[in-house]
């Protein structure tokens, strides 16, 4: 295995930049400790519920915690945030997650300007910035999806696992990258290496009903009994469902628009099987992965503007490798929040509009121009 530059730098060099790194690291969290206020997300559920679980004063899904929607797993995410005092959790949450976002347009990126551009992209837009405002933790799907990518690229199970769980903690907009994985490495991996895959996705789950009997039953009785589409916060969806709900359209509406996404992606995805006839090549999964994500975007009924940031770290950069012109324009969309200052906040249906025209992307690259598809999708990941 060839050494990294860094690998190669003398051991007190290597100490230097680490201390540098972790400098900047706290240089960062004390400026977002001090000029960002805490978030609405962050105040409201994950500290107060993290803690209380801390103190032993919850089960998870039961009268204290009716706002927490996250498998077990994501509230031990939450803990080493939690027990730093506050601003500096948050802040700490908050710098992590840009980390996280920019790792996976790294791993998502041709090396060069196009990596610049894919990370700028992913950080620099409002709909991160509401998940970091919020002080959500969403960037997990897309440090997730880049663990995923690369354990797959490079046959490691145990990585892939690893992204099995941090894919899970935010469903269900993740679910299709997750399926895709699993059905490429069920066909094509070794039996002994798929079963690998599953071992530590297994183990969270086993501890998890360990240290929380019966939560799979308490979080279904919790969604059913406190949809989300029924929570105060339920203005703020961005999905297709939310938008005939508030012009008060007909059910039809948005099952017409699930139809077509649906009739679109078949198309796409069988444009796609013409174009390379080996199904193994990993442009070919890079391609499934691109084209069931973003269409489950259109359709998905649990849609937020930060959620959004999947697309924006793993999408966007791999179509700056295709178009910039095509994803600048695509980006003034991201601008879409600030009309809902002048509509009002229960119009963000309107954020729609983004997935839409990412889904609209992905096609013309994959299925209506593929000989600028293929190979360049493979080179992704040979920086990351």
């Amino acid at each position: 295995m060839t050494s990294t530059p860094l690998r190669d730098r003398p051991r007190w060099q290597q100490a230097g930049l680490a201390i540098a790194a972790l400098g900047a690291l706290a240089a960062l969290t004390w400026l977002a400790a001090t000029y960002i206020p805490l978030g609405v997300d962050w105040f409201l559920h994950f500290q107060p519920d993290t803690t209380l679980w801390l103190s032993g004063g919850t089960r998870l899904y039961d009268e204290e915690t009716t706002g927490f929607y996250h498998p077990p797993w994501g509230i031990w995410f939450l803990v080493p945030y939690v027990l730093i005092p506050n601003p500096y959790g948050l802040a700490l949450l908050r710098i992590t997650s840009l980390l996280m976002l920019a790792a996976c347009a790294w791993v998502f990126t041709r090396p060069g300007r196009q990596r610049l551009w894919g990370i700028v992209l992913a950080i620099v837009n409002l709909h991160t910035w509401d998940l970091i405002y919020r002080g959500q933790i969403t960037a997990l799907d897309a440090l997730g999806a880049a663990f995923g990518w690369v354990a797959v690229r490079k046959t490691n199970p145990w990585l892939l696992g690893v992204g099995y769980v941090l894919l899970s903690i935010s469903p269900p907009n993740t679910i299709p990258f997750a399926l895709v994985l699993l059905w490429h490495t069920w066909r094509w991996w070794k039996r002994r290496d798929f079963w690998y895959s599953l071992v530590i996705p297994a183990l969270v789950g086993a501890v998890s009903l360990i240290m929380f009997p019966r939560w799979p039953w308490r979080w279904v009785d919790n969604v059913v009994s406190r949809p989300p589409s029924e929570a105060p916060g339920a203005p703020w969806f961005t999905s297709i469902w939310w938008a005939a709900r508030r012009l008060d359209l007909s059910i039809v509406f948005p099952w017409a628009i699930v139809v077509i996404t649906a009739g679109i992606t078949l198309w796409a995805w069988r444009r796609v099987n013409a174009n390379q006839a080996e199904r193994s090549d990993p442009d070919h999964l890079l391609a499934y992965l691109m084209l069931f994500t973003t269409a489950f975007f259109v359709v998905t009924p649990w849609a937020l503007s930060y959620r959004y940031v999947l697309l924006y770290a793993m999408v966007v950069p791999w179509l700056v490798g295709w178009r910039l012109d095509v994803v600048l324009g695509i980006h003034l969309l991201t601008l879409l929040p600030v009309a809902r200052v002048y509509i009002g906040y229960e119009n963000s249906w309107i954020d729609v509009a983004y997935p839409i025209a990412i889904v609209a992307a992905t096609v013309l690259h994959l299925a209506v121009f593929p000989e600028r598809t293929f190979p360049a999708a493979s080179q992704p990941a040979s920086g990351g």
